[in-house]
């Protein structure tokens, strides 16, 4: 398999300045529903007398993506770019997009927002909440419309309505799978069926509201009920002493003696226990009986979402009860609460990103001192303090004081090569930061200083080829080269065995620069060559693929 190979004439230009701009200068999504993928286009205007390489475009949050991530854009041009916002979440977002090109300006940063809705107004009140607030707004809506069956309706309305699809259907054992056909308690009864209570009724005493809250009822088999009896939930991970279907009883983590119910119910009890703990609290300290619930329950929520069949439970129990379990609704409410038991924050923390990861200098002169720019931003949601910042190469300097950045915030700052013996300069810069707790951001840095006309490292006199760029890379890399007379030119690349892994260019050019872009996507992590030969003359240069 070839690398993908984008190969482009640049026509010399003396022009010295490059423009480089966004129309608009923010991408802003309309509010939406969670249910849609919303896009919204950016156009990034060239206006300079030089073609521009954009090699990579960084988001680091979740909910934004780019469609096009390394591209070219035309002198005196522009180039059209989808960006995508999507969320399950009814939150709003802010994030960057920050545009890696050739340029010594830096990268451009585009700041980015979009805010997502739920479609039922039942959740209206739950717009942008996390932590405690989202808990007191879900307990007003579990509680709001709750009507009290009484536990002889209520399971009659379980085993004649829900459970049955009134009458339709068997009913099955959420716990072993067993399935018998009746719709009545009586039958029930003489079927080995009985209610269920996810939440353990000596748990609250068998009393009302909680014992006939239907969100937490569930038709099982009358040994599997017992068996289960008031244990708590948990990974059985030995001394089973009981597994019937799919569920078990034995000793979880800690030595605790946990009940596990089988895979096909494991979400939907998770959900209960949700609901439980928001709609009534935590009767007789069970969410606290064992130390591992919690972490369980989360971990089941999201890896066993609801089923149709749920969904469709919990409408039959609205339609009879009068309210919905919000987390079958929408289970990735439980994300947003880190704590059920206790009092639930909001958790800020600082994210400081580098942009571009890797500064490469490329071919640096001795008697020079060349800089770049080096974009600084805290993605976070809190402030950050920087402490220190250190290089393993002396090489480099950074030639501004930053000590603080606020909140979705960034700075551009300059980093300068200093006049060093020739050689390899590659190094990293070691930023320490402050949120809270320390943190370290780690930023690459490449070049080779050239001390002499008369370097092995300075190209042949007929063509000139350049360091790729980026370099580290991944996946996508550039190489430039100037071609001083017509004639038959290859390039190739080799992996560190010698093996060839790709033929970028093979064909007569005419002379010119040229530039080539290569996408590694379908190679692994390591060292490679790339290798150029125009007639009689070869020149080699090294490139590292980091993945």
């Amino acid at each position: 398999m070839k690398g993908i190979v984008t190969l482009i004439f640049i026509g010399i230009s003396f022009t010295s300045a490059q423009t480089l701009v966004t129309r608009p200068d923010a991408v802003i999504f309309d509010t939406s529903l969670t249910t849609a993928n919303d896009s919204v286009s950016l156009w990034i205007v060239n206006s300079s007398g030089k073609g521009v390489y954009v090699y990579d475009i960084n988001i680091y949050g979740t909910a934004f993506s780019v469609r096009d991530t390394s591209f070219f854009i035309p002198a005196n041009d522009s180039v059209q770019t989808w960006f995508y916002f999507f969320s399950v979440h009814n939150l709003t977002y802010h994030d960057f997009a920050f545009i890696e090109t050739n340029l010594q300006s830096g990268s451009l940063v585009v700041p980015l927002t979009g805010t997502k809705k739920y479609a039922e107004p039942l959740y209206a009140s739950t717009q942008g909440l996390s932590g405690e607030p989202l808990k007191n707004a879900l307990k007003t809506i579990v509680q709001q419309g709750h009507t009290v069956l009484g536990y002889t309706t209520a399971r009659d309305r379980m085993y004649g309505n829900i459970d049955s699809n009134n009458g339709a259907d068997s009913i099955e054992c959420v716990y072993t799978g067993r399935k018998a056909k009746f719709n009545t308690r009586a039958s029930a009864t003489s079927n080995n069926f009985n209610a269920e209570h996810t939440w353990p009724q000596s748990k609250f005493g068998s009393v009302d509201p909680m014992q006939s809250d239907i969100h937490h009822l569930f038709s099982v088999d009358e040994t599997a009920n017992s068996t289960r009896s008031n244990y708590p939930f948990g990974k059985v991970v030995s001394n089973v002493n009981w597994s019937v279907g799919g569920s078990k009883l034995g000793l979880g983590y800690g030595g605790y003696t946990v009940f596990e119910p089988r895979d096909a119910h494991k979400g939907d009890a998770a959900r209960a226990m949700f609901y439980f703990i928001i709609r009534h609290g935590n009767h007789g300290s069970f969410w606290t009986a064992s130390p591992y619930q919690e972490t369980v329950f989360r971990e089941w929520n999201k890896n066993f979402p609801p089923t149709q069949k749920s969904k469709n439970r919990n409408n039959a129990i609205a339609l009879y009860q009068g309210n919905r379990n919000p987390f079958v609704d929408h289970p990735e409410l439980v994300e947003r609460i880190n704590n059920f038991a206790g009092t639930a924050t909001v958790v800020a923390s600082a994210q400081l990103v580098a942009s571009p990861a890797t500064l490469s200098f490329g071919d640096i002169f001795s008697v020079s001192n060349p800089n770049k720019k080096l974009t600084l931003a805290n993605v976070g949601n809190k402030a950050l303090s920087i402490t220190s910042i250190a290089f393993t190469n002396s090489s480099y300097v950074l030639s501004d004081t930053i000590t603080f950045l606020d909140a979705r915030s960034y700075r551009v700052v300059t980093v300068t090569s200093n006049t060093l013996p020739g050689g390899d300069t590659t190094g990293t810069m070691t930023i320490t930061y402050h949120d809270g707790e320390s943190k370290q951001l780690v930023v690459g840095l490449s070049g080779y200083v050239i001390t002499s006309v008369n370097t092995q490292h300075q190209s042949p006199s007929n063509f000139i080829l350049h360091q790729n760029y980026p370099n580290p890379f991944n996946p996508v890399t550039y190489i430039d080269f100037t071609v001083r007379t017509s004639g038959f030119t290859v390039l190739k690349i080799y992996n560190i065995l010698g093996d060839e892994v790709a033929t970028l260019v093979k064909q007569p050019l005419e002379a010119g620069k040229y530039s080539v872009q290569f996408d590694a996507s379908h190679l692994p992590s390591g060292i490679y060559f790339y290798t150029l030969q125009s007639g009689s003359v070869v020149e080699t240069k090294k490139m590292l693929l980091l993945k």
